[in-house]
């Protein structure tokens, strides 16, 4: 999968998506592969945001940040496929870019990608959703983990909320 089919896939904003389209054919992004694994890596997951940041320049509304986590969320494709999860489930995943851009504009009024520094979860296969919630697998002090998180469009009804939570326990057993 490639940076324009997820935007496809996921509903990114039209206006953002020519923005995207504009940066891929003026960045290139190869400087991604030196941080592409990290991505994957829990640890340095949480700072992958952060040596991105040192690498772009003019980044002010941090849209090139979004080119670069689509891009990474767009190669977890095929983890996603080798694993046998589910294709749904990763459209599910990825559609936080496109709801934390809506939320930005609907504060602002302007697309700008302020939650550059969260995604990387959901690109580096640490975050997954299913159902009305989030999880993620996460190390915690004494161990691995999963912590459940509660995206500002879920359906919080006890009904939806069971499931969910049903689902996860089949997807984490089964993946």
């Amino acid at each position: 999968m490639d940076v324009l089919q997820l935007c496809k896939r996921i509903d990114i904003q039209p206006e953002v998506k020519l923005r995207i389209e504009k940066i891929l054919s003026e960045t290139d992004l190869a400087f991604m592969e030196d941080i592409r694994q990290d991505f994957f890596e829990y640890e340095k997951m949480k700072s992958v945001h952060t040596r991105l940041e040192q690498k772009l320049s003019d980044d002010k509304d941090h849209m090139k940040m979004l080119a670069c986590m689509l891009k990474a969320a767009a190669d977890s494709y095929e983890i996603y496929r080798r694993k046998g999860i589910e294709p749904s489930v990763y459209t599910a995943t990825m559609k936080c870019f496109t709801r934390f851009l809506k939320e930005t504009y609907e504060r602002t009024g302007r697309y700008e990608f302020d939650r550059y520094w969260w995604t990387a979860r959901q690109a580096g296969c640490h975050e997954f959703r299913i159902g009305a919630l989030e999880y993620e697998r996460k190390l915690f002090d004494d161990g691995h983990g999963i912590a459940v998180h509660i995206p500002s469009d879920a359906d919080f009804s006890p009904e939806s909320v069971e499931k969910s939570l049903k689902e996860a326990k089949v997807f984490f057993r089964e993946i």
